[in-house]
This record gives C-alpha cells, structure tokens and sequence, in this order.
C-alpha cells in the first residue's frame, strides 16, 4: 500500500511486542504477540474516511461505488495462532449504507468465526430495509458459532419476495456450504415465479439442486441444474426449459414488432460470467402449435428478424403491413466470443428462420449457412430492434 498517497496524519508506536496504529480520523490498528499467537483489534468509527483510505492506497474501483451516512462504526477482533488457526470477532453499526442502486438501513452485526479453534458464539446480523428499485426488505439472520463451524437461521420479509426461513451452514474448516431447502414466491404485473432449491458446495463450486419456475405470457420458464463456479470472476451456469410463450404478449412490449402464436425451446449450458455477462450457451426456439390459435407477423417484426438474423425476407402477398406464417425456428450457439444462428427448417439449400404456409404467407431465409459473427456485434442488432415500447403497434 501507498500510505503516502493519501493526505492524512498517522502515529505508530512499536516496540518488541506491540504495534499501534493511528490513523488520522479514520481509526486505530492495535497488534500484539503474545506466546500464543497474534492479537489485532481494528477499529473505526469513519468508515468513509477509510474506504477513501483503501481507495488511494490501493486504487480499488469496486469501492468507488460505495457510501455511507450517519453511523458508521466497526470493531474487528482478531486471535491468530497461525495461518490454520484463528478466532475473529466482528461488531458494526452503520445507519445507512449504499452501493450503486443497493441502499441498506440499520445495519447491526454482531458475529463470530473460526478456523480450528475452540468457540462458542451467538450473534446476529440485522438489516432493517434494504431497498433495490421497488423492492424493499428486512433481514434477520441469527449466527450460531460452533468451533469451526457457523450456522445461520435466515430469515427475510419482503414487500415483493416471500422467502420462507432456511439454514445455511459453514464449515470453514472443510470449506463447505450448505443450506435446508430454501423456498420462495414472487408476483410482478407481468410474472409469477416460485423456487424450491437447497445450496452444497465447496470453496471452488457451489450445486444449487431444485429448479426455479417462472410463469410468464401464459407460459413457463423453468431455471434448472444451477452451478455457482467461483474464482477471481464468478461464473453462473444453468439450463433454461420455456414453453407455451405468447408472442403476441411478448413482442407488445418492445419496438421489435408484433407476432402472434406460441414458441417453446431451451437454453443449454448458459455461462455467465458476474453473472450477468455470456459466455457460452446453446438455445432453440420453434414455434408450438395451439389449436385456434392464428400465427401472423408484422413487416416491422419480418425486418427486425432479417436485422438480427442476417436473413432477407420472401413475401408471396405484398402490400400487406402483416401475414401469415407457418412456423417461426431457430438454434443458436454461443462459444469463444462467437455468436451462431442457423434457420431450423431447411428445403434444399434455403435456410428458414420464418417459414410462410402452403400458399401465401411471409419467409425469412437466412442466406448466410456460416452465420457466424461476434457476440458484441450481435448485442447490436439486437439493441438497434428491441426498444421498450413507445411507437404505434403494427
């Protein structure tokens, strides 16, 4: 670290068995060596002081994004006997803390830890409203310390969320995770969706068994065979099966133009990486055939489908602003930053991504067999067509 790189005062007294630390008005370090290992208390009652402290020693960007406000005090214990054994104790009290559109009040932690040591504790940690967008909550999880061992009873009530309370337990000493079955429901104007999961895993992956289910335009997603791969940039994989999704209910809410019918398909082997970011996946979507119920397509949806999918559309009836359609299919896969579509009904050498009916209808062929191209440059297509809705429905 740069101490000198932050303008602040700092006194240091050593001597052969203690170390103290002032820093400025940012808080105290205090070590001592005893025959039994190491003693380090860490304290401060500025925790902005010293986030902007790491901030400049340390040029830590993930920081930047955090503040607090009103009460902002920890206290952090440390028994080291050596790099295998170690107790820590741990009490703060901040009154409101925020990290990009995250905002928690009251936070108050009082817990425990150990790595092969003997220790009994029981603590807590309490957030009363954590607030993301519309959603608002309140945490209470009671921690229970045994050696090596922290069990914690979660427990959360939620205006948007109801999770019922689970366990999830630590064991630092084999560096494993596991929790009971965590359960939980929630409603949107537009979803329902529910999740029966248990977590198990290790320092390395973590199996979230169970499926999460989302029912959405009159259909479902499932979210199953869930992994959490960690490392220095966390890797979220799963598999997504969807059916019964309503076209019409889907491609109203965007600029992409309006389709009517049912699709089904899957998502295989999805990676992504901050769990946010593909990095890899396999997908299918076809149309599902629903008795009585029409298949049409706008001209704006033929064009965004061309857009997106490298294709051009053949129309036996022009003059039309929307038409008839037999099926909708494609697969597409992603691997090494590159992006695959192909048109999933095939008549001698055409490629169909839009097939038209008997007669008339709309086609969209995709004239290029080796669609390949770059996952970012297809990120464009796609933002160049699907807008939130905000012109006239075709």
């Amino acid at each position: 670290m740069d101490f000198s790189a932050y303008p602040t005062t700092s006194t240091i007294y050593i001597d052969k068995k203690r170390a103290l630390i002032e820093i400025g008005n940012i808080g105290t370090v205090d070590i001592n060596k005893n025959p039994k290992g190491t003693t380090v208390k860490i304290e401060s009652d500025n925790l902005t002081a010293a986030k902007n402290f790491i901030i400049s020693a340390t040029e830590n960007e993930f920081l930047n994004n955090l503040s607090f406000k009103g009460k902002q005090k920890a206290l952090i214990l440390l028994n080291i006997k050596n790099s295998k054994q170690f107790k820590a104790f741990l009490n703060v009290e901040i009154s409101t803390l925020k990290y990009r559109n995250i905002e928690a009040e009251e936070i108050k932690i009082n817990t425990a830890v150990a790595l092969n040591e003997k220790l009994k504790h029981k603590g807590y940690i309490k957030i009363k409203e954590i607030k993301t967008g519309k959603l608002n909550s309140e945490i209470d999880i009671q921690t229970t310390t045994d050696n090596s061992v922290l069990k914690l009873k979660v427990n959360i009530k939620s205006n948007k969320v109801k999770i019922e309370p689970f366990y999830l337990t630590l064991n630092l000493a084999k560096r494993e995770i596991e929790s009971s079955k965590i359960k939980a429901y929630a409603n949107t104007d537009i979803a329902k969706a529910s999740a029966n999961l248990k977590i198990s895993g290790t320092e390395k992956l973590i199996n979230i068994l169970g499926n999460m289910t989302v029912r959405i335009f009159d259909g479902y997603l499932k979210i199953e065979n869930i992994k959490l791969i960690l490392g220095k940039l966390p890797i979220l994989a799963c598999d997504i099966t969807f059916r019964h999704i309503n076209l019409k209910k889907l491609t109203d809410m965007t600029d992409f133009g309006r389709v009517t019918g049912f699709v089904e398909g899957y998502v295989k082997d999805l990676k992504l990486v901050n769990f946010k970011n593909p990095l890899e996946f396999e997908m299918l979507v076809k149309t599902e055939n629903v008795k009585g119920v029409s298949k049409r397509i706008s001209l704006k949806a033929v064009n965004s489908i061309s857009k997106v999918g490298g294709g051009i559309a053949s129309v036996a009836i022009p003059f039309f602003k929307n038409f008839a359609y037999s099926s909708i299919g494609f697969r597409a896969t992603l691997k090494n930053n590159i992006f695959s579509l192909h048109g999933l009904y095939k008549e001698g050498n055409k490629e169909y991504i839009v097939k038209k009916g008997f007669l008339v209808g709309v086609s969209v062929i995709n004239m290029n067999s080796n669609n390949k191209i770059e996952w970012n440059d297809f990120l464009n297509r796609i933002k160049r067509v699907m807008k939130k809705k905000g012109g006239v429905k075709e």
